[in-house]
């Protein structure tokens, strides 16, 4: 995309978990498809609260999020997954159940830092990944870093994102979605990039 008017513009979804692009956005992407869009899914996070190093829920997820979009007319290789494990952020950003370690990565209990799930064989690689080749650790700034790069990869005409709803999880997406536009704006080659932004409640 250029942030311009164009016949086919590219169109972003930021959604913290499956089902939430569906909430806010499922006719929205469907129009966009019907008239020619490319139209991509950002998903955020993947299983909830898990210390055992898995991802099946994640993807399982994934593959629901996936047919979905299938339906719209959108293929499944625009459901970019970020790969990070659902946290109650809230508790730990204000003192307590999360552990972190200096660089402000969260840690498991056996005190070594999460990492980015990735599910290349099935289609699901996480988006860092495919940049760099390999998982990023899980912190607010490497979320943060990996929305920011969105932009930049995508550079999208249109973005759908959550807003500030009752979910804690939701709200802290939004906020690092909208700090991540900001932070591009002020970026060499971005300077005149303006998009249109929409929220939603999901």
């Amino acid at each position: 995309g250029t942030g311009e008017n164009s016949d086919k513009q590219t169109v972003l979804v930021f959604a913290p978990h499956q089902d939430d692009e569906a909430n806010m956005a499922n006719a929205v992407m469907y129009s966009h498809a019907k008239q020619g869009d490319d139209v991509y899914v950002i998903m955020t996070f993947g299983v909830d609260n898990n210390n055992d190093g898995t991802d099946k829920q994640g993807l399982a997820r994934l593959n629901q999020s996936a047919k979905n979009l299938e339906c719209l007319g959108i293929p499944r290789s625009h459901l970019i997954y970020l790969g990070y494990e659902q946290h109650q952020h809230a508790a730990g950003l204000t003192d307590g159940q999360l552990k972190f370690n200096d660089l402000g990565e969260i840690l498991r209990s056996d005190n070594t830092p999460y990492y980015t799930f990735s599910h290349p064989k099935q289609g699901f690689p996480s988006f860092h990944s495919k940049l760099y080749g390999e998982e990023y650790t899980m912190s607010e700034k490497h979320m943060l870093d990996d929305f920011v790069d969105v932009f930049k990869h995508y550079r999208p005409d249109v973005v759908y994102a959550v807003n500030y709803d009752g979910h804690e999880g939701h709200r802290w997406v939004a906020s690092l979605v909208d700090q991540a536009f900001g932070i591009v704006k002020q970026t060499e080659g971005f300077e005149n990039y303006c998009p249109r932004y929409y929220q939603s409640m999901s």
